[in-house]
């Protein structure tokens, strides 16, 4: 019996270590704690575009931070081939995080504009480097449209820096948004652990099968 107890306790024990995030409050479940701000990106939930997110916009009137103050917390350098306009202001989050071994990073989001000017940009910086996900198209689509998954980022051991962003261009009465959801950095050992952890329940569920036997 006691060995049954202690083998319960290693299997929950491993299942919970192994779904410990590297990246804080991914999901945005309540607020926007755990991530540094810039602008004033809120958190939402329910649809559209369902769940809870963060909802981080190009401008909003007098809450976007210049783009100058956004690239130098980030260390960005706007990339010339991908961006074809200089950005005036906007909004973002960022946390640092470490990875004692490599990773990957995932994540979902959701976009939307009320600009027509077709020059807002969103997406993520990673280390520095801005990866544009959407660039607001020549007519204005206010509804956020589905989810897309992003995943299998490489990430290397040690320090990181994930921000997401949302540019502005010209017009700063209108906004674009970029909704984030389900950001996830889970090391391999997690998995590792996962599967110690299965693996310690299904030894730990034969005393019990055995004891069902016994008293058919």
């Amino acid at each position: 019996m006691r060995k049954f107890g202690f083998l319960l306790f290693l299997s929950n024990l491993c299942l919970c270590t192994s779904l410990h995030a590297q990246i804080l409050n991914g999901s945005f479940t309540t607020d926007l704690s755990d991530w540094y701000q810039l602008g004033s990106p809120t958190q939402g939930s329910g649809t559209p575009p369902g769940g809870t997110y963060a909802n981080i916009s190009s401008t909003n009137g007098s809450g976007g931070a210049p783009v100058t103050t956004i690239d130098t917390a980030l260390s960005t350098v706007l990339p010339n081939t991908d961006i074809i306009f200089t950005p005036t202001q906007g909004e973002a989050i960022y946390q640092d995080f470490s990875l004692s071994q490599a990773g990957a990073l995932s994540f979902e989001w959701s976009y939307s504009t009320f600009d027509n000017y077709p020059f807002d940009s969103a997406g993520y910086v990673l280390d520095g480097v801005y990866t544009q996900l959407e660039q607001t198209p020549p007519t204005e689509n206010a509804t956020p449209s589905a989810y897309q998954l992003v995943s299998n980022i490489p990430l290397s051991a040690g320090e990181h820096r994930l921000a997401f962003v949302s540019y502005n261009t010209g017009d700063d009465t209108t906004s674009t948004h970029i909704y984030i959801t389900d950001v996830e950095v889970p090391e391999p050992a997690t998995f590792v652990l996962t599967g110690m952890g299965l693996v310690l329940l299904a030894l730990a569920a034969k005393p019990i099968r055995r004891l069902a036997l016994a008293r058919a």
